[in-house]
């Protein structure tokens, strides 16, 4: 895939180094807005129900962009990427780095985050390992079938309760992921 000045994926074409800066660049200046964010209870049910899909491996690709955006739009807030481009590379680049900065939470903590009343209901917190599952999504919606970044089985397994497996997966699939982009 090639990345023109217009933040367009072709297919066909390779991804330039370009690609890494602005991806970089995007992602670093949302992330020092994560602490402003409520990263662990999502008050959008519909947001909550849409980043819990990428948990599934039957859902790890084809997801829709308009999925990614009404996720990423309930968390900050506020419209972030562009409603009728997709760009996958970046959005899993984000979801990543939501996946650890949600796991350093969780290790501040230093127990799991439990259900809360907020609202006159009760929420579920969203997990680091959702953050991975749905970056995974991101990442595989970008690729042309049937390529794509996968996390092995029991390491899955193992990231749904050690968030140090968590975090190291998460930084594996980003590095997978740029490296298929790159390439394909």
């Amino acid at each position: 895939m090639r990345f023109d000045e217009h933040n367009l994926f072709h297919p066909g074409a390779s991804i330039s180094t370009t690609m890494a800066t602005t991806t970089s660049a995007l992602v670093d200046n949302l992330a020092g807005e994560f602490q402003n964010l409520d990263t662990v209870y999502f008050t959008d049910k519909d947001a909550y129900i849409k980043i819990g899909l990428g948990s599934d491996e039957a859902y790890s690709r084809f997801g829709k962009w308009s999925e990614v955006v009404k996720v990423v739009d309930a968390l900050f807030k506020r419209e972030v990427f562009d409603k009728q481009r997709p760009q996958w590379l970046e959005a899993g680049c984000l979801f990543i780095s939501l996946c650890i900065y949600r796991a350093t939470l969780e290790r501040k903590l230093g127990e799991p985050f439990r259900n809360v009343w907020m609202g006159g209901e009760i929420l579920s917190p969203v997990r680091a390992v959702d953050y991975l599952g749905f970056a995974r999504r991101c990442f595989n919606s970008g690729l042309p079938y049937p390529v794509c970044v996968r996390i092995p089985l029991e390491k899955w397994m193992n990231c749904q309760s050690d968030l140090g497996v968590c975090v190291s997966q998460a930084e594996r699939l980003k590095t997978s992921a740029l490296e298929l982009y790159r390439t394909t």
